[in-house]
């Protein structure tokens, strides 16, 4: 197929995500394989910053030779300096080290960092790491200028990488103007003239303009928005389809009442996803779980969990978990609606208050209060019981990282402190045999599920849509979009 020239300004959509405003902007030392040849959830790395790399035979040494002459965007204070492995060493470090990073955890298996020359970078591990080198291609491992940090105390203020795009405009909840990089290190890439990432909120008429053909990319989850798309533009490409975000209940598991793991799984028997599923998901969803369904082969379905699956409704089981831990019947729970998930939350709440086992207290949050609360496990007093996201999985050893070890400081939001779990998800870690790290996660899931440190939901497929004359543009689950977008190409 000939190649086109390049368009200006395809658009598309997001919902105020990072992955589709700031991922362009940035480098990493690798990158994921992206296009319509690598199916979602598949992860192959390439070279980025780095051109090549060395791994000890011990997994405790990696060497990654930088490539020459690669330019920060021409913006001050950097004003187009090359990038060198001082910029890497500078980045990594403040990833590693800075207590609030998000990153931190990736790095838990690292012993030194260090620029041994200009373009050579040398990171030595206490132990082998089955996720680092995978972790350091994702998009928020991205190399960022000293200058800037120096200057403004983060990166939030003023965005300039070394990646494809340059960011001209950021209009906050209304549009982001994204660039081609004149300058960019791999040559005639991107291919796109530039990338406007919209801000619709209001999902009818996000929809509206894909039909319209003002905006060429779109993603769907609700069903009745994938009918109506299917019989206005039946030209539409659907590009992809996989699991999408999922939600679960998450409980201060640490302090009373749910310290107690009979009561949690007798919250998650209650729960009747089968309804969610039906009407929330169109019927065609699954049963979440921890790591994602996306990771075919490493995780288990809830049918293999045996005795311990605890997602299919059964009051009868329900009920006599809550008589062998001597709650009284129904059992009062003070419970904090997420009126994020309103309609969602509305139908778990009745199936606990309907079932005749339970009677909730409820106190309703906004967004604002959840993020900045129960969402990192600050719960609100005498109120540890909420509902969530539970995001999709980068990697299945890191979801459960993220999920249950306690150094995890933001998505371990059920406060979860278990040492034979930690130990087990350390281990996971260190384990460079595929089949045999597949053995411990699975092993992992078994154990976790005889606890319920979370009731997971349910997980509904999200299709991509984009417009016919769009190419090369697919997903990944790593939501790498600098990587995605660097390759698309349109045919009009």
């Amino acid at each position: 197929m000939t190649l086109e020239a390049p368009h200006l300004d395809p658009a598309f959509l997001n919902s105020q995500s990072l992955a589709y405003r700031v991922v362009p902007v940035y480098s990493r030392l690798m990158r994921y394989k992206t296009g319509d040849d690598v199916a979602f959830g598949e992860v192959i790395i390439e070279p980025d910053l780095a051109e090549r790399w060395e791994i000890a035979r011990d997994g405790k040494t990696y060497t990654f030779h930088l490539r020459k002459g690669v330019k920060w965007h021409n913006l001050p204070p950097v004003n187009g300096r090359e990038l060198t492995a001082e910029d890497v060493l500078f980045s990594y470090t403040r990833l590693w080290k800075t207590e609030t990073s998000a990153q931190s955890p990736w790095f838990i298996a690292v012993q030194n960092i260090e620029a041994t020359d200009k373009y050579t970078i040398k990171v030595t591990m206490k132990d082998p790491s089955a996720t680092f080198f995978t972790l350091m291609a994702h998009a928020w491992a991205f190399i960022h200028p000293r200058e800037v940090v120096e200057r403004d105390g983060d990166v939030k203020l003023m965005t300039i990488g070394s990646g494809p795009f340059i960011m001209s405009k950021r209009q906050r909840d209304v549009k982001t103007e994204l660039r081609r990089n004149p300058n960019y290190f791999i040559a005639d890439i991107p291919y796109l003239d530039g990338v406007d990432v919209f801000f619709i909120p209001d999902d009818t008429a996000a929809l509206a303009a894909l039909r319209a053909t003002q905006i060429d990319w779109l993603g769907l989850e609700r069903s009745i928005e994938i009918k109506s798309i299917r019989e206005t533009r039946p030209d539409m490409v659907m590009a992809q389809r996989y699991l999408g975000l999922s939600h679960n209940f998450h409980f201060a598991t640490d302090v009373p009442p749910f310290n107690d793991d009979k009561l949690r799984k007798a919250v998650s028997l209650t729960l009747d996803r089968d309804r969610d599923i039906k009407i929330f998901l169109g019927g065609e969803g699954e049963y979440a779980t921890i790591p994602s369904g996306n990771w075919k082969g490493w995780t288990l379905s809830t049918e293999e969990l045996g005795e311990h699956n605890y997602w299919k409704r059964n009051l009868q089981r329900a009920r006599k978990l809550l008589e062998e831990g001597g709650y009284p019947i129904p059992y009062e729970v003070p419970f904090l609606h997420n009126l994020l998930f309103d309609a969602r939350v509305a139908g778990y709440v009745s199936d606990l208050n309907e079932s005749g086992l339970f009677k909730l207290k409820v106190r309703p949050v906004t967004r604002e209060e959840y993020l900045s609360g129960a969402f990192i496990g600050r719960y609100s007093a005498g109120y540890n019981f909420t509902m969530g996201g539970l995001g999709l999985a980068l990697e299945p050893g890191l979801m459960l990282t993220e999920k249950y070890h306690p150094k995890q400081p933001v998505r371990n939001n059920s406060r979860v402190n278990d040492p034979i779990l930690t130990k087990m998800i350390e281990e996971q870690d260190t384990i460079m045999d595929v089949e045999a790290r597949k053995k411990k996660i699975h092993e992992i899931q078994r154990y976790a599920a005889t606890k319920m440190y979370y009731a997971p939901l349910t997980q509904g497929f999200a299709y991509l849509y984009r417009q016919p004359y769009v190419r090369n543009l697919t997903e990944t689950a790593q939501f790498n979009m600098g990587d995605v977008w660097r390759s698309v190409w349109l045919k009009k």
